[in-house]
């Protein structure tokens, strides 16, 4: 996966540099980072790294923002406000089961954008393994459900 991460065909497209986060918690995506679509599109200082204390060292000499991250309650709080004290206000989440289930876990979610395609993959990690409740009256409620379709898929929006 070699993602743009960009503002491509939308309304901003070519009007806005966005800024991009990434959550990096092995360091992987540093050795990965030369000659990417997020090299080539983004200026250095418009990407953050989230990623463990001891996984930064990874990301040293590319020019972007290393920010600490753990996947505990704790570490999701400080990473935000590290990202709220440089200007970073809210996220757009295009997260993989690991990430989304824990910013959902800890109740760091206020919208959830849920695009549905009509094939069924069969086995896999989903993106609410790690959301436990005991009881139906604990579970996440979303409010203001609706659903469209887009071309083949369907489009499920709600909020928290």
């Amino acid at each position: 996966d070699n993602p743009s991460l960009d503002f491509r065909e939308t309304e901003f497209e070519g009007r806005k540099q966005n800024r991009i986060v990434i959550l990096d918690p092995k360091g992987k995506g540093a050795e990965k980072f030369k000659g990417s679509n997020l090299e080539k599109l983004h200026a250095p200082e418009n990407i953050y790294i989230l990623t463990r204390q001891e996984k930064a060292e990874a990301w040293q000499g590319k020019g972007v923002h290393v920010l600490p991250w753990n996947s505990n309650p704790v570490g999701w709080e400080v990473a935000l406000k590290s990202l709220y004290e440089n200007n970073i206000y809210s996220l757009f989440v295009e997260g993989g089961a690991y990430a989304i289930s824990q910013l959902l876990q800890f109740k760091r979610v206020q919208k959830l954008y849920m695009y549905q395609a009509p094939k069924i993959l069969g086995y896999g990690k989903s993106w609410s393994d790690n959301v436990k409740f005991h009881n139906v009256a604990d579970a996440i409620t979303l409010r203001e459900l609706s659903s469209e379709k887009l071309e083949h898929d369907l489009l499920h929006t709600g909020w928290f």
